[in-house]
């Protein structure tokens, strides 16, 4: 049998081959029925933080470059160009620092991550393009590897064991690796605060939506330039996530006690149980077993396609969103994040 070598892995070509001729068969099992996504409201997103896995602080850009009157953005502005920016900045941060300090308290359940935007080089240059075109040279929306600019505001400074995620485009997911990291550390819901609304937030959101997870944007930690600029944000991200306020996370949070038990029902309705923390062959024979029904394809009546290949993306996407930590009976190791066994 000819084999693949990846740069991580090396598996039996057929392996793969029968992994992807599956999917077709499979695929139905795994993803709600069309029935099932009519039924789907807008209410729906309506999931309390701590009831979905766990969840992540995520602030955006609250930084000297863009937060403080006369330095970066700011630089030849003045809080009158402004008003509502300015009149709602303080608040916003009050507002991160609670949310932050409730979220620390229970880091079991709660991680805390800052985005902010930052170069890897000193001269900017692999910045999008968009960044380098924005702002103009006496506001510069670019800021250099090390600069002052980078800086969290001090009323809301990272702790200890918060990540930091320098970035050079609009949304986080597009220009640094949130998506792996928060993949890595079981996050299944985003809280996002920052700014501005309409932009850096809102495109977030729309990205954070599509690759599964669930988010809740808090209104009155967020802030644009001009309210007619927050109330459209909010109104598009509407469709992303759900709007609430500071004081409706912190009630959430209150229900949600800091608890060492970090043990999840085991899910019924996927084509596998979650993984244990633990990975000795017997703790791996005594997960429990969910059947998925797929039709057995001999060697002789293997075909393959590109609209296999697709549909095997979206498979693993659908294992990802839904928590599956291990494939029982598939021999290859799945994008590095899924465990498998034969």
């Amino acid at each position: 049998c000819p084999t693949i070598v990846y740069p991580r892995l090396t598996v039996p070509f057929l392996t793969v081959y029968r992994f992807y001729l599956m999917t077709a068969h499979c695929f139905a099992q795994v993803v709600p029925g069309r029935a099932d996504w009519d039924a789907l409201t807008p209410s729906d997103r309506n999931v309390p933080l701590g009831s979905y896995g766990k969840s992540a602080v995520l602030v955006i850009d609250v930084q000297r470059q863009c937060s403080v009157r006369g330095e970066g953005v700011w630089a030849d502005l003045q809080p009158s160009d402004s008003p509502y920016f300015f009149d709602k900045l303080d608040s916003m941060v009050t507002n991160i620092a609670q949310l932050l300090r409730c979220a620390r308290e229970n880091r079991v359940k709660n991680e805390v991550v800052y985005t902010y935007v930052e170069a890897l080089t000193s001269d900017c240059r692999d910045a999008s393009l968009d960044y380098k075109l924005s702002g103009g040279p006496s506001r510069p929306l670019l800021v250099p590897k090390g600069s002052p600019r980078a800086q969290i505001l001090p009323q809301i400074k990272p702790e200890a064991d918060d990540i930091l995620l320098p970035k050079t485009s609009c949304s986080v997911f597009q220009s640094t690796n949130i998506d792996y990291v928060l993949r890595n550390l079981g996050v299944k819901h985003l809280l996002v605060v920052g700014q501005l609304t309409n932009q850096c937030v809102e495109s977030c959101v729309r990205d954070a939506a599509d690759l599964g997870y669930l988010v809740t944007v808090v209104e009155d930690a967020c802030v644009a330039l001009s309210e007619e600029d927050h109330i459209t944000g909010l109104k598009n991200m509407a469709g992303f996530a759900r709007i609430i306020t500071t004081t409706d996370v912190l009630m959430e949070l209150a229900d949600s006690p800091c608890s060492a038990d970090t043990d999840r029902e085991t899910k019924t309705d996927v084509v596998a149980a979650p993984a244990s923390a633990q990975t000795s062959v017997g703790v791996l024979n005594a997960l429990p077993e969910i059947e998925c029904n797929y039709k057995y394809f001999l060697p002789s009546k293997m075909e393959f396609s590109g609209d296999q290949f697709g549909l095997g993306q979206a498979l693993l996407h659908s294992l990802r969103v839904m928590d599956v930590g291990m494939l029982r009976y598939v021999t290859c190791d799945v994008g590095g994040q899924i465990r498998s066994k034969s």
